[in-house]
C-alpha cells in the first residue's frame, strides 16, 4: 500500500486494488488504518467515491513551492 501511495498520492479504493492487487476490503481497512494513524485522510467528506491523500508525502513535495 506505502508503495501504491508513494506513486499515486491521492488514491480512491478502485485505483488502490489496481494497484496493489488487493481485494477491495483489504485496500479499505489499510486505508482506514493510515488514517487511524494519521498516515492518510479522507479529503471528500463523503461515504462514497472517496479519495484518500498521503498528506505527509504531499507536504514533503509542496514544501519551498507557497508564494512569496
Amino acid at each position: 500500500m506505502h508503495a501504491a501511495l508513494a506513486r499515486t498520492p491521492i488514491v480512491n479504493v478502485r485505483a488502490a486494488m489496481q494497484q496493489t492487487e488487493l481485494s477491495k476490503p483489504a485496500v479499505q481497512n489499510a486505508l482506514q488504518r493510515l488514517s487511524e494513524f494519521k498516515i492518510t485522510r479522507e479529503i471528500t467528506g463523503q461515504r462514497r467515491h472517496r479519495l484518500f491523500a498521503y498528506s505527509e508525502y504531499l507536504d514533503i513535495l509542496s514544501e519551498g513551492t507557497e508564494p512569496l
